[in-house]
């Protein structure tokens, strides 16, 4: 009697700590997943963090995150399922190799410190909190106007450009015509002087990350779209970049930027040049605008208007004394005949004679 006493007193006994250890359970696993939630965030373009919206097992994310940390999510067992459907199509994902989470996108998904594929748009933003390799990167770049101007393929198109990844080569989407050598040029900031900035030519395959640079396309690349693309990438860390002239400083962004005061913006026309513009205008993603140095605010220096000039053949950034530049319109603008010889203005259907090659318009 005794014996069976006992023996219901244990069952009795191990049923209370299978339910203390069940809800013990419960209640980890309950507060690992909020702990986890805790730290799974995103960052914004100005590099604020906030906590990833979660709803359950769905984890949503919102336009404004330009990066999301989801490193770790395999620590709560919990299959979690992303909704991109408001995301920047630009947007980092940073993850372990254990993290699996359904609805992860196939590329811009950096794992342990590697991305496979990185594909970036100019029409969305792009920020970098953690440093990374990319071992394919390509960003697609469209070319507009400011005003609208009629389509040519006779003379260049003229933007401002600056690219997260040190470039090996660059080509043209739905090119109209044949594209000719040194079909992109590209000119580095090396100085300004009496309210003109001057730019050193350099060969557009030498463009480097982080660096502003005015880009030139040649005739042809009118209403297409420019591929810069590389191979095994280092993408750094996104900061604020500027080159520092005398009076000027030339700066380029990678996301959609609203200054605090008034700058010059690059006025993308038939005869291109930095126009002064209000505060809080918005800056495109991957271009550039210029900032006056020293006590005098642009507000109040009088200046409406920059002008620009390449230097083909530069000696560094110190350009006191110089007051003759030939236009990069000048330098750059191929001579155009007909079959026959006669000199054009613009590339007309038919044959004609650019730089001693024949090219067919239809």
């Amino acid at each position: 009697m005794q014996s069976s006493s006992t023996f219901l007193i244990m069952i009795i006994k191990a049923k209370a700590m299978n339910k203390r250890f069940l809800t013990y359970l419960i209640v980890s696993i309950f507060m690992s997943n909020q702990v986890l939630a805790e730290n799974l965030y995103y960052w914004t373009v100005m590099g604020n963090t906030y906590p990833l919206p979660i709803d359950s097992q769905k984890i949503t994310i919102p336009h404004e995150a330009v990066a999301v940390d989801l490193r770790g999510v395999h620590s709560s067992n919990i299959l979690y399922q992303l909704n991109t459907d408001e995301a920047n199509a630009n947007c980092l994902y940073y993850v372990d190799d254990e993290d699996v989470v359904e609805g992860l996108p196939s590329t811009n998904v950096v794992c342990n410190g590697i991305a496979e594929e990185l594909f970036i748009n100019d029409d969305g933003d792009f920020f970098c909190p953690i440093a990374f390799t990319a071992e394919f990167v390509m960003l697609r770049v469209t070319l507009r106007r400011d005003v609208p101007d009629s389509p040519t393929f006779a003379f260049p198109y003229y933007d401002t450009l600056m690219l997260p990844f040190d470039m090996d080569d660059a080509i043209a989407e739905d090119v109209n015509g044949i594209m000719p050598d040194g079909w992109l040029q590209a000119g580095v900031f090396v100085g300004d002087e009496n309210d003109n900035l001057f730019f050193e030519e350099i060969e557009y395959t030498s463009i480097k990350a982080n660096t502003p640079y005015l880009v030139v396309y040649q005739y042809g690349t009118y209403g297409s779209h420019v591929l810069f693309y590389g191979e095994n990438k280092y993408i750094g860390v996104t900061k604020p970049i500027c080159n520092e002239g005398n009076y000027y400083s030339f700066c380029g962004t990678t996301f959609s930027k609203s200054n605090d005061e008034n700058y010059y913006q690059y006025y993308r026309t038939y005869n291109p040049y930095f126009s002064l513009v209000k505060a809080d205008t918005t800056i495109e993603p991957f271009r550039c605008f210029v900032v006056s140095l020293g006590d005098d605010t642009l507000a109040n220096s009088g200046t409406n208007r920059l002008n620009y000039q390449f230097r083909e053949n530069g000696g560094g950034p110190d350009i006191t004394g110089l007051t003759e530049h030939e236009d990069v319109r000048k330098t750059i603008n191929p001579t155009i005949y007909s079959l026959s010889g006669q000199p054009l203005q613009q590339l007309q259907k038919g044959i004609n004679v650019v730089r001693g090659k024949k090219i067919y318009i239809k």
